[in-house]
């Protein structure tokens, strides 16, 4: 078997002692990522790629999974307002832009119900509170220290920053810091679920030991094509202390099959 007419592409991720290479095989033609995540404890920022979204079929940016053109409030709309907004859209975040649409912060759900008294609160307390929170506009309780990304930013560069900053959802914006879509938490979950192979038709995820045969990747390969088994996915995962693991997600309607052939090259399968 030739690799001439083939792709290939490696992904890091993760902290110095645990980190996740994925290295995949895609024929030409079909789309694939092409970069190279090294140094993982860099800010986001500092290693963001300026290549397009359609250069490698977007799968792995985030510009196919962001809510694009998302709503957004004014500094001077009030926490009724807002919340009203949340509440009927039934969404957690609202982007807050000045008159060119340009980020000047962020209010959440959770810095709204803040604002409002508590259930132990006093009759007396709770209507002096609710006639100062009538009053009260966005800038009183919005975050005005967002982190963002551009349009052009990488799934990877999305999570670091999740990790990082224990936030939910991130501000998309332009150059000109103009509010473009955002994306969450949620969007992340979606994009990994289908960079994986999740749910998909026919797919399954198998496990094996990584023995430190010499090109075990590649035999894993040729073993798989050789039998007509697709192989969509695979990821060796480095953990400090622990032996390496190899993960494959293949689509094949007779997983014993798939089990016994590896068992017959040697190969230990994890289980669980």
């Amino acid at each position: 078997m030739s690799f001439e007419n083939d792709r290939w592409a490696e992904i890091s991720w993760g902290s110095p002692f645990s980190k996740v290479h994925m290295c995949y095989t895609i024929k030409t033609g079909v789309p694939c990522c092409n970069k190279i995540v090294e140094d993982v404890n860099r800010p986001a920022e500092k290693f963001r790629t300026r290549v397009s979204p359609a250069d490698n079929g977007g799968r792995m940016y985030i510009a196919e999974y962001m809510t694009s053109d998302p709503i957004t409030v004014s500094p001077d709309t009030l926490l009724p307002e807002a919340r009203l907004i949340l509440n009927e859209h039934c969404i957690r975040h609202l982007p807050v832009v000045d008159r060119q649409r340009r980020l000047v912060g962020i209010v959440s759900d959770r810095d709204l119900r803040s604002a409002y008294p508590s259930s132990v609160t006093s009759n007396r307390e709770k209507m002096l509170s609710y006639e100062q929170v009538e009053k009260a506009t966005v800038a009183d309780m919005m975050t005005t220290s967002c982190s963002t990304l551009t349009v052009d930013a990488s799934l990877d560069d999305a999570l670091l920053i999740f990790d990082q900053e224990k936030i939910g959802v991130i501000p998309v914006v332009s150059e000109d810091n103009e509010v473009l879509g955002i994306f969450s938490l949620l969007d992340m979950t979606t994009a990994y679920r289908k960079l994986f192979g999740v749910a998909e038709k026919g797919s399954i995820l198998v496990g094996i030991e990584d023995d430190d045969r010499e090109n075990i990747l590649s035999e894993i390969i040729i073993l798989l094509e050789g039998k007509g088994i697709l192989l969509t996915r695979l990821v060796r995962l480095f953990e400090k202390g622990q032996a390496t693991k190899i993960f494959m997600r293949i689509n094949c309607r007779k997983p014993v099959e798939v089990y016994k052939l590896f068992r017959s090259r040697g190969f230990v399968l994890l289980e669980p």
